[in-house]
């Protein structure tokens, strides 16, 4: 992995002064935990910037509306552990549910959750995103 493969994003509050960071690598599928604690959202700019194959800083100066950003960049995945009763939505375009047990796994969490259509299916952590 290269520095030219990770953006990153400093986040500022109303008043313009810098209050946190945020680091997305292309190689990855996209992970936007950490920026929830921005809210609301529409109170906050993001900036991206990096580094080049040359190793050459890039960035246009340019600050976007986090809520607007969050919206136009979707994550992809979510490490947060969800805990029975939270509200989820299920990857693969099976729509949402609620969660109703929270198996701990050798690596990651797995999710017995009961589906809008009162099915109960079990989902890895990478299909499920809070909503």
């Amino acid at each position: 992995m290269t520095s030219a493969n990770v953006v990153e994003y400093t986040i500022y509050n109303k008043e313009g002064k810098q209050v946190g960071r945020h680091r997305q690598n292309f190689m990855c599928s996209t992970c936007n935990d950490g920026l929830e604690k921005f809210q609301p959202a529409k109170d906050f700019k993001i900036e991206a910037w990096g580094y080049d194959e040359e190793e050459e800083l890039w960035g246009d100066g340019k600050k976007q509306n986090l809520q607007k950003w969050l919206e136009k960049n979707p994550a992809s995945f979510t490490s947060r552990v969800f805990q029975p009763q939270d509200k989820v939505k299920i990857s693969k375009r099976r729509g949402e549910g609620v969660v109703l047990e929270t198996i701990k796994d050798k690596w990651f969490h797995k999710y017995k959750v009961q589906l809008i259509n009162e099915e109960v299916i079990e989902v890895q952590q990478n299909e499920v995103m809070p909503i």
